[in-house]
């Protein structure tokens, strides 16, 4: 990741107080198991702690492969310029907004796809790199080893545990895959997007598999940007909406907080 993109986060985090890719399934098999770990509930010492995350992070960007299962076409990857440009025109109407675009764009290259690749740390996991065999059924990668990453909703998830409520918080209102996280969010409006919105391939009921990434920022033309986990990059990248997101949704704890 370029110089810019490490004091860029660093400073957004920090500023921000406490602190993906069609083919993400419904249901992921037993890796969602394989790195869930426990956290701890956050106590005032360790929200304060929390905003140093960011310039902690220093583990090396994972290798690159190519990925098996291709996001649709449409889209297009947003350079170094035009992301530290958008970001900083964003508005919050919460902490919990500015904590999920900021735990967003801390992995932005950093992090490659794994199909089934779930994670609650607190920061860059650190297994994140590690060969592992890919367990989760229902992907061309399934039975291979790979590089252990993240797939679209375990992004989505990891961002959402930055906010340091716990495991069991986090699947509850969030949730590990994409069916359960559009169960968790409700409906929002294109005029209405705010930072932290999240975005999705396809609608429930009725889809076979779905693809999710976070809205980081707006072009100058209003036009939302998403971080999201992509098989096709093999790696966490901000893009357009392009054909690839046609859904925009609010998860149900940000949106209790939206006056």
């Amino acid at each position: 990741m370029k110089h810019w993109i490490k004091q860029t986060i660093c400073l957004l985090v920090a500023s921000f107080v406490i602190l993906s890719a069609a083919g993400c399934s419904k249901t992921y098999g037993d890796a969602l198991a394989a790195n869930a770990g426990t956290a701890e509930p956050r106590t005032e010492a360790t929200a304060q702690a929390a905003a140093t995350l960011a310039p902690q992070i220093t583990a090396s960007p994972v290798q690159v492969t190519e990925s098996p299962t291709p996001d649709p076409g449409g889209y297009r990857l947003i350079g170094d310029d035009e992301l530290r440009e958008a970001v900083a025109r964003n508005e919050y109407s919460s902490e919990e907004q500015k904590v999920m675009v900021g735990s967003a764009l801390s992995l932005v290259d950093r992090v490659s796809y794994f199909w089934g690749g779930k994670s609650y740390a607190a920061g860059f996991d650190p297994d994140w790199g590690e060969p592992r065999e890919v367990t989760s059924e229902g992907d061309s990668t399934t039975g291979q080893t790979l590089p252990y990453g993240l797939d679209c909703s375990g992004f989505i998830c990891w961002c959402g545990a930055q906010l340091g409520r716990g495991v069991n918080w986090t699947r509850e209102n969030i949730g590990e895959g994409t069916w359960h996280q559009w169960e968790s969010s409700v409906e929002v409006d294109a005029d209405e997007l705010l930072p932290g919105d999240i975005a999705f391939l396809n609608a429930y009921p009725g889809a076979e598999s779905n693809h999710i990434g976070i809205v980081v920022g707006f072009l100058e033309n209003g036009e939302p940007i998403i971080a999201h986990c992509s098989s096709t990059e093999n790696n966490i990248v901000v893009s357009t909406a392009g054909g690839v997101f046609n859904y925009f949704r609010r998860l149900a704890f940000l949106a209790d907080n939206v006056s």
